[in-house]
């Protein structure tokens, strides 16, 4: 494999490759519960509730649009619940909520990679002051980027009272209209006091029929197209590639999913001028041999005390997962950080390889903590955070993909 034998990858063509057409799945979306205060519950059909069956990250699929990026996800229940702070809610104390999210990631930590829309640089309490809860109330969150735009999927916990934040678009004069059963909530950006500590994906809002679910668009397009089950979106969204990839992270406390391949497929194109690393990297490239394109690629971690984490290439061929596994294994193994922990082992800078199979068509490298001999450079978080960082998305040599496969 040459350094410069990649090729961008399209998520549309790669999914619709890797399944058949499938019937749309049955959705919770089909009725509205009351999004206003004053609102009747539609009697179009009985109130949906969420499917207990159904993991929360698998249920972040049914968002999914063609333009999708990545996915951030965070299991605020089972976070809580691995921090011993299964009880904790945005009525308790400021002090006590900022003491968890401390513990999970360190406050020098940049480039979070995953879901806390009251995480987004305003006040610590803007969220709960002005709109009457933050992620402390929620079951699970995730952030779907689109190329040009982002949605936010809010599910709240089965104690959540939903009727505060409701209020308070009826106060500040939030439209409503009813779309194919879902009640939309739109406000136009005019400079209000409450939107200057507001992520503004809050004025295109989504109250979904079960009652405890919220979508938020930064666009009223983006929040669209992850409503729509317009085809093909059903048949990607179900697709088995995507339901197996899922599955391999075996329900992850937080997980980013990427699916923009040509990024991760070119993690090359843009390492700094350095002949001794070039010539180390393109050793290891040509060790691990051809490499097959996938359709995705997904982190997990699970845990706090002893974190350990899972990297998931979902491919619609078995037999090109099990081809990939020792190129896969010897990158994970052997391979050198590129742009953040420059030269240095992965297995110091972010992980060490625990073990490396096939299951369907998911290649799985299940990994630990890192075991650092000198010290990192700033920036560098590894699994022992609790979190993953994106940045070793720009450190994933193990990612690459050959133009020849």
């Amino acid at each position: 494999m040459r350094l410069d034998r990649f090729v961008p990858l399209l998520f549309l063509t790669l999914v619709l490759g890797a399944c058949a057409p499938a019937t749309p799945d049955a959705s919770t979306r089909t009725s509205a519960a009351p999004a206003s205060a004053s609102a009747e519950p539609s009697t179009a059909s009985e109130p949906s509730t969420p499917d207990a069956a159904r993991e929360p990250l698998v249920e972040v699929l049914d968002f999914l649009t063609l333009d999708t990026t990545n996915v951030a996800f965070t299991d605020w229940e089972g976070l809580k619940a691995a921090y011993g702070v299964a009880d904790l809610t945005s009525a308790d104390p400021l002090e006590e909520r900022l003491a968890f999210l401390d513990a999970m990631v360190p406050p020098s930590a940049t480039d979070v990679q995953y879901a806390c829309f009251s995480c987004r640089g305003y006040r610590a309490d803007a969220l709960k002051t002005n709109w009457g809860f933050d992620n402390m109330d929620l079951a699970w969150e995730a952030e779907i980027q689109q190329q040009r735009a982002r949605v936010v999927v809010l599910r709240f916990s089965d104690e959540g009272d939903l009727l505060p934040l409701i209020s308070r678009f009826d106060e500040r004069g939030f439209s409503t209209e009813m779309r194919d059963g879902v009640t939309v909530r739109v406000h136009a950006p005019d400079g209000s006091d409450w939107m200057i500590q507001t992520d503004l994906a809050i004025l295109n809002a989504a109250f979904l029929a079960d009652g405890q679910t919220l979508l938020l668009g930064t666009t009223m397009a983006a929040l669209e197209s992850a409503l729509s089950q317009d085809p093909p979106l059903p048949a990607i969204r179900s697709a088995p590639v995507l339901r197996d990839t899922v599955a391999a992270l075996e329900q992850p406390t937080s997980a980013f999913l990427a699916f923009d391949l040509n990024a991760l497929c070119n993690p090359f194109l843009r390492m700094p001028a350095n002949e001794e690393l070039e010539d180390t990297v393109q050793s290891l490239l040509d060790r691990a041999g051809t490499l097959h394109p996938y359709t995705l690629m997904a982190v997990g971690n699970r845990g706090s005390l002893t974190p350990t984490g899972r990297i998931v290439f979902g491919y619609g061929d078995q037999g090109e997962a099990a081809a990939d596994l020792a190129g896969r294994r010897l990158l994970a193994e052997e391979g050198v950080g590129l742009l953040t922990a420059i030269g240095h082992p992965l297995r110091e800078a972010y992980f060490t390889l625990v073990d490396a199979r096939v299951s369907d068509g998911a290649l799985i490298l299940s990994v630990g903590p890192p075991m650092p001999t000198s010290p990192l450079p700033s920036g560098v978080t590894s699994l022992g955070t609790a979190f993953f960082l994106g940045r070793i998305l720009f450190d994933a040599i193990f990612a690459a993909c050959d133009i020849g496969a």
